[in-house]
């Protein structure tokens, strides 16, 4: 493994290879520390049976960069990009979420985003404060103080509980139906990299070095075939496998928020807010 300790922001033992690696994609996370207890509000009502396939992707039309990788829109100071993985993730996932329960599609200036990367000690400008973002304490952000979108509107995670068997996709796939969204943190390899970069699905090599800890979110789930993990990272979706998740995810996360709320009150599946931060418990 070619950064054990996941410290954040450290390269890890292995040179990059420009041949191989996708630039500028290695952002990295902090250690996770433990699960994060949750508000329940109501007794808990069990989640759906697993579903097929679930998909709470496609209807999206955009999927920004948000300045963890090279964009023109990034900031003079970050041009090739920031270690903002958890950030940008958060802001896909609200815009999923908000999509799937019918309301218009939401995005959020990279300035927002950065904001958000500013309250886990980054500081705009200055590299050696670019070490990325503990999980626990970006949600903690996320829902005590939110991310304003380019309309001047606030969204927050209404809750959020860390899964007690990341490794378990037939929990990851009732939790997407049911919330809209899964967080995600993984050891990165240079594999998936150049998965990524080749717009091919990415398969588990046994030996494949890890380069570091990234956050991504997985908004569809398909059956069969190869790639049935639908993830959003760097701007893009990236396939994994089943085999390529059981051997590096080190963390998985419901993350449930008021933007998977339709207009009627309910979810897709047809639980309220109160509902879904009760089955918070099921995850842990």
């Amino acid at each position: 493994m070619a950064n054990p300790g996941r410290i954040p922001g450290k390269k890890g033992l292995n040179p990059r290879d420009p041949d191989r690696y996708v630039l500028t994609v290695e952002h990295y996370l902090r250690q996770w520390e433990g699960p994060v207890k949750s508000r329940v509000v109501t007794p808990a009502q069990a989640l759906p049976a697993e579903p097929g396939d679930v998909d709470r992707e496609s209807a999206v039309t955009d999927w920004p960069m948000y300045v963890n990788g090279p964009d023109p829109s990034n900031p003079s100071y970050a041009t090739t990009g920031i270690g903002c993985c958890f950030w940008a993730g958060s802001g896909h996932s609200f815009t999923a979420q908000r999509v799937y329960a019918g309301w218009p599609e939401v995005h959020f200036g990279n300035d927002a985003i950065i904001t958000g990367y500013e309250s886990t000690g980054y500081v705009p400008g200055d590299p050696s404060t670019d070490q990325g973002t503990d999980p626990a304490q970006g949600l903690k952000f996320l829902h005590d103080t939110g991310l304003v979108d380019l309309d001047g509107n606030t969204h927050k995670v209404a809750g959020y509980a860390f899964f007690g068997n990341p490794r378990n996709t037939s929990l990851m796939a009732q939790v997407l139906a049911a919330g809209g969204t899964v967080g995600i943190a993984f050891g990165c390899t240079q594999g998936y990299e150049t998965a990524f970069s080749r717009g091919v699905p990415c398969t588990w090599h046994p030996g494949d070095p890890t380069v570091g800890g990234h956050w991504v979110v997985l908004q569809r789930r398909s059956v069969g075939g190869t790639g049935v993990l639908h993830e959003i990272t760097w701007g893009a979706e990236q396939r994994v496998t089943r085999r390529y998740n059981w051997h590096t995810i080190t963390d998985a996360a419901m993350i449930v928020s008021q933007d998977y709320i339709q207009a009627n009150g309910t979810s897709l599946q047809g639980f309220d807010l109160e509902q879904l931060l009760a089955d918070m418990s099921d995850v842990e």
